[in-house]
């Protein structure tokens, strides 16, 4: 160690308190820095982990591949590894009473099947052999069979006579026996699901092992992984199989959905939260450097006196920053992992019911648990070091320059001017002599309250952009969550459901009951009827004029009990009587999400929360199938027909006809056809003519006119957008109805139930009791809808606990940073202090002028923040609106918040550094050596 660096260390150490102080906000910073980034990468991980256990672990799915597919795919560059499920055949389940057969796949998978795919055992062990095999639950109940019994199978592979496939293979049609010995069952997995399932073939499947005597696979399901999740959409184009599918669940995880504005959204998020933390990490080890160095001035220019260089002192403040990163960063990283992962043990306890449904497993064990990513927490060390570094050096170059006599008298920041800050007469009056000295202090000493400014507006602009940053998340996870029930229930066919509903309101722990009935129609609607924040923001993609024009939808029609009905709408202020008559219908608020293609190709999609319907549009609801090909226009020999439609940019409707044929010889023959549909008005205005043209689809061209038809319509005007749900009504509902319309309109066809919607007073009794009351009363189906939304309730329940944490952590990091800077300063200030003492200012006026001086950088701090703050926010408003269209108001609250705190702060630091200074000798004060 040379000369420097033993001065070096014994000046930190007989400075203890500036030292500790430097340490503190270092360790802040860390600690802060390594808990946001620790929280975050749990919650992806974890939510990765999810899915990856639900879905498997897999980025491209491709169906329908050959054993050289499959050859060909393990060999491409950018794949990790490939999981193999060949296809041995079919066995199908008839139930002798009803008729009504499954169909079961039997698959033989490679060893790593049960490494990636998640699967979840219910009882008994793996398959150690192709004589072995996994059955579903539900194959076991209808067979009656176990673990352990020996089954025969009678299986087919896919090329039956009546059944057509798109399959490529060169087998023949044949039947055969397989024996198995049952070693487990296991529950239905998601990553046996086909995305589209071409004939509804079902989706269990039997499992076995690949070991060679398994017999020829009728074609291959491969599940591939790439080196990077960059790499999915580029390997997804290459030619394996027949259907290729993206899993998008998973990739959305890596920010890669399918919609180009999502991802410029995660994106945009991603940069703001970073620059937020880094930001406010930052910040507070500038700081502290910057008042460290300014401390030991005196201390350098002695120093320049007996002949130190300026390159000695520079790396006198290098060797005190690197000496401070060895001790603090260190201890900032543990004490923000640590309080992670505290937060996610107390989190995972038995104790805390909100959070066991999402970090246990089925086996109780926890699952949410503090992770660590070692190259993002390598990245926040070198964040943190180089901050260190650089805090250090900016003000170790500027003491450098200083001359020792400048250093000695520490004159640097005063500086000399012609004019001098002027006091209105007023100001001296109400105020006197403290205001006078410090708006003058303030005016020639501007240079030394900077980095109190800037702490100050930094702090402030941190709070007020992650307050808001919140407020944004918080009010998307609210708008997911609206269901007005919590349970629903059907009657049986004999039983009356207002019978029903009595009886079962009666079960304990149920606090009310409705009848309801819920149906989806097809309906012509004008864009007029859209609100108008949905049409600037999305018909504007697919029309150039917002204003005209009609869209083909659908709609989600519910109809509730004229009683509850009529109450929703008295407590909204609305007069009933027309809405009860079915005049006009009330609307709920939409909180729904709608693809489309921009004229540039890309998929975008827009999540709606709080949207309203236009009030007065006139929705036409289709009364027939208008968008089915007519059954005039296709040819009688295709069997296998689906028909799908949609809404190109011009607002035309394009009817699509698919039919897909298997030929003696094996070979697969595709049939595609393309119609136009042009809806134009009748005779009546109820009535609609329906005009079908040959269409063809690569030119967009219109060609003759093939068929054109008639039908009534019935027209559905809007009333008035109700904020709140009725009780009984869906999420998915837009128009309600009274139920005493029902029938009227004959929308309710006879294998249609009504359904009895639910509120529990107690949840926990209600479940217990609800099954044997409808046991007794005749009901039949029970659907929990708090358990289906109670995982996403948690888990934006951690998210936003998560983040109101984070918010708290860089406030008080930022209130900590202008403390610290504020005390320094104002110790630094201790012989003036004195001298205006020893002139006879007494401790009170003293502490006046320093009042007015904070509420002078206060102020200042606070042009700056505020409109800097605002900024921000409508930055991250508007690329929140990328996505997720809402309504977020201006930050009113969070700006008020603000100054007051900022002001308590100043006036805390202020105080509790003018208490001690009170008791200071006034001799020792003038005397006072910064050394």
């Amino acid at each position: 160690m040379n000369i420097i660096h033993k001065v070096t260390w014994k000046g930190m150490w007989k400075n203890r308190t500036r030292t500790l102080v430097t340490i503190f906000s270092v360790v802040m910073s860390a600690a802060m820095f390594m808990a946001v980034i620790t929280g975050a990468y749990s919650l992806w991980n974890y939510s990765v982990q999810e899915q990856v256990a639900q879905g498997g672990d897999f980025f491209v799915q491709f169906d329908y591949a050959s054993e050289e597919d499959t050859v060909n795919l393990k060999e491409e560059a950018n794949v990790r590894y490939v999981v193999d499920v060949g296809i041995l055949g079919c066995y199908r389940y008839v139930n002798e009473e009803t008729g009504i057969s499954r169909t079961y796949r039997v698959g033989a998978v490679n060893e790593l099947f049960w490494e990636k795919m998640g699967l979840l055992l219910s009882e008994g062990r793996l398959p150690k052999n192709s004589s072995e095999v996994l059955v579903p639950e539900r194959l076991c109940e209808l067979l009656g069979i176990s673990v352990g019994d020996t089954v025969t199978l009678e299986m087919f592979n896919y090329m039956e006579k009546e059944t057509t496939l798109p399959i490529i293979t060169e087998q023949a049609y044949r039947e055969f026996q397989t024996t198995y010995t049952i070693v487990g069952t296991m529950e239905e997995q998601n990553f046996l699901l086909l995305s589209e399932e071409v004939f509804q073939w079902a989706a269990d499947t039997l499992i076995t092992l690949k070991d060679g005597s398994e017999g020829e696979a009728v074609w291959h399901r491969l599940y591939a992984k790439t080196e990077q999740p960059g790499q999915a959409g580029e390997l997804a184009e290459r030619e394996y199989g027949e259907k290729v599918y993206l899993n998008q669940r998973l990739l959305n995880l890596y920010g890669l959905t399918e919609h180009a504005n999502a991802n410029w959204m995660i994106l945009l998020m991603a940069i703001v939260a970073i620059l937020i933390v880094m930001v406010a990490a930052v910040n507070p080890i500038s700081n502290a450097f910057t008042v460290s160095v300014a401390e030991r001035t005196k201390q350098f220019g002695l120093l320049s006196s007996i002949g130190q260089t300026k390159k000695q002192i520079r790396q006198s403040v290098l060797f005190e920053a690197v000496v401070i990163c060895g001790v603090a960063i260190p201890i900032g990283l543990l004490i923000g992992y640590g309080t992670m992962a505290v937060i996610f043990m107390f989190w995972g306890s038995e104790g805390v019911d909100i959070f066991k449904s999402i970090v246990h497993d089925v086996e109780g064990n926890t699952v949410l648990k503090t992770t660590v990513s070692w190259p993002i927490v390598m990245i926040a060390i070198a964040v943190c070091i180089v901050t260190v570094l650089i805090s250090a050096w900016i003000p170790a170059r500027r003491a450098s320059r200083l001359t020792p006599m400048e250093a000695i008298r520490q004159s640097e920041d005063i500086r000399s001017i012609s004019k001098l800050a002027r006091v209105g007469k007023l100001s001296q009056h109400r105020l006197g002599l403290p205001a006078v000295l410090a708006k003058k202090y303030y005016h020639v000493s501007r240079r030394t309250y900077r980095a109190t400014t800037v702490a100050l507006s930094v702090g402030l602009i941190l709070f007020i952009s992650t307050n808001y940053l919140t407020a944004c998340y918080n009010m998307m996870a609210d708008a997911m969550h609206t269901d007005s029930y919590d349970f629903y229930t059907e009657a049986q066919w004999q039983v009356d459901p207002f019978e029903y509903k009595e009886a079962i309101k009666m079960a304990p722990g149920i606090a009310d009951a409705v009848v309801g009935f819920e149906t989806r129609k097809d309906i012509i609607i004008p864009y007029t009827a859209y609100s108008e924040e949905w049409r600037n923001e999305v018909v504007s993609i697919e029309r150039e004029d917002p204003n005209a024009g009609w869209k083909v939808t659908w709609i989600s029609v519910a109809f509730i009990e004229d009683e509850v009905y009529e109450k929703a709408l008295r407590e909204a202020g609305i007069n009933p009587e027309p809405y009860l008559r079915g005049e006009i219908a009330a609307t709920t608020m939409t909180s729904n999400s709608l693809s489309l293609k921009t004229p540039e190709g890309e998929r975008v999609s827009k999540k709606y929360y709080g949207s309203k319907w236009a009030e007065g549009a006139a929705i036409q609801v289709l009364s027939q199938d208008v968008f089915r090909v007519p059954e005039e226009l296709v040819s009688k020999d295709w069997k296998n027909r689906q028909d799908s439609y949609e809404v190109n940019d011009q607002g035309q409707v394009i009817l699509k006809a698919q039919n897909m044929e298997l030929t003696e010889d094996g070979q697969v023959i595709e049939q595609v056809a393309y119609f136009l549909l042009e809806i134009t008005e009748g005779e009546t205005s109820n009535q609609r003519n329906y005009c079908y043209y040959i269409y063809d689809n690569e030119t967009g061209e219109r060609g003759e006119l093939l068929l054109t038809t008639s039908a009534e319509v019935e027209l559905l005007r809007t009333g008035a957008c109700l904020d709140e749900r009725p009780f009984g009504i869906s999420v998915t509902a837009g128009i309600i109805l009274p139920l005493s319309l029902l029938e009227e309109k004959g929308w309710k066809t006879e294998s249609d139930r009504y359904s009895v919607m639910l509120k529990a007073e107690n949840y926990k009794e209600a479940l217990k009791s609800l099954d044997k009351y409808m046991e007794k009363y005749g009901g039949t189906g029970l659907w929990d809808e708090v358990e289906e939304s109670q995982t996403a309730r948690n888990m934006t329940a951690i998210i936003r606990i998560i983040a109101n944490s984070i918010v708290l952590l860089i406030t008080l990091t930022s209130a900590v940073n202008v403390f610290n800077v504020i005390s320094a300063n104002l110790a630094l200030r201790r012989r003036d202090f004195a001298m205006l003492r020893s002139m006879g200012m007494p401790n009170r006026g003293i502490d006046r002028m320093l009042v007015i001086e904070g509420i002078i950088y206060g102020s200042r701090a606070l042009i700056w923040s505020i409109p800097i703050g605002l900024m921000i926010c409508y930055g991250i408003y508007r690329t929140y609106r990328v996505y997720y269209v809402m309504t977020v108001g201006f930050p009113w609250q969070t700006v008020l918040s603000g100054i007051v705190v900022v002001f308590l702060i100043v006036l805390v630091s202020i105080f509790s550094v003018m208490r001690k200074m009170h008791k200071d000798n006034v001799i020792d004060a003038i005397r006072m050596e910064n050394l």
